[in-house]
């Protein structure tokens, strides 16, 4: 009997544990993970919008490459959790305007 009290105790510590684990990618992880899709979105239709204006390889790789610098900061700055959609909007801008600082010297 008292083994089987151990091992219900080990399963009810377990239980709780994930039960708190699961709380906390519910509040944070799914937010953030929403926000990063709303950025991906957002970056797209940049990207074809820029490639409807002048479709060249390598400055959209340059771009895209500034893209993927600034996505990789946030999850190591773990600024992710605290974007709304105003950040987004600026920081979208931010890649468009190197766009046209790449276009210029490229050209």
């Amino acid at each position: 009997m008292q083994n089987d009290d151990n091992i219900e105790n080990i399963k009810r510590v377990r239980d709780e544990a994930e039960s708190k684990r699961l709380e906390q990618i519910k509040s944070s992880e799914i937010e953030r993970i929403k926000i990063k899709d709303e950025l991906f979105k957002n970056f797209c239709e940049l990207m074809n919008r820029l490639k409807n204006i002048e479709n060249n390889s390598y400055k959209l790789s340059c771009l895209e490459e500034q893209w993927g610098v600034w996505l990789r900061s946030l999850d190591l700055d773990d600024k992710a959790k605290t974007l709304d959609t105003k950040d987004v909007l600026i920081n979208l801008k931010i890649l468009n305007l190197n766009y046209r600082t790449i276009t210029r010297t490229v050209q």
